[in-house]
């Protein structure tokens, strides 16, 4: 027996023995197979499924005969329909005179306009600096010299130059 567990993140499809889907039979549940597999040899069922959400849907397989039984569970990365949009707005709030308030609203297309329900999302950064959208890599080009004279100047470039911006920022610490 092959059974598919059901699981939130997906509704089974309803096939018949030719693997053949049955139009409009969606379940949600267990859904299980016995397939005779003689010895020496192979055989494979397919389970077509409809994703009911964004993000990573576990699936889980189990196989189980007389004698032995197994199982096994992977991700199944869903991704929405469509094309990708970002968009990104930069505000300078100057907080030298005290608190400030800044009040921002977010116009999302319509599904009418392409949005695909359920794919929205947004991310708010909040920097204390001028440059601290650069700063926040700033690890990752930092090295310790390594190779030849001319391997270790190209690679140690950056680290002088964010160790002068440190120095002239009055942020670096020993």
């Amino acid at each position: 027996t092959v059974t598919l567990e059901g699981a939130e993140g997906f509704k089974s499809l309803v096939t018949d023995t030719n693997d053949v889907t049955q139009v409009g039979t969606e379940v949600e549940g267990d859904q299980a197979v016995v397939l005779t597999v003689p010895a020496g040899s192979s055989r494979s069922k397919s389970f077509p499924i409809v994703p009911k959400k964004f993000g990573s849907v576990p699936i889980k397989v189990r196989a189980q005969s007389t004698l032995a039984a197994d199982a096994v569970e992977r991700p199944l990365l869903v991704d929405p329909e469509g094309e990708e949009k970002d968009f990104s707005k930069s505000y300078i709030l100057d907080v030298s005179d005290g608190d400030k308030t800044l009040d921002l609203s977010l116009a999302l297309p319509t599904e009418e306009q392409g949005l695909v329900a359920g794919s929205a999302r947004a991310v708010v950064s909040v920097m204390g600096d001028m440059m601290g959208s650069t700063i926040s890599g700033f690890d990752s080009l930092l090295r310790m010299p390594t190779g030849c004279g001319e391997q270790t100047m190209i690679s140690f470039a950056p680290t002088v130059y964010v160790n002068h911006y440190l120095v002239a920022t009055n942020q670096r610490t020993q």
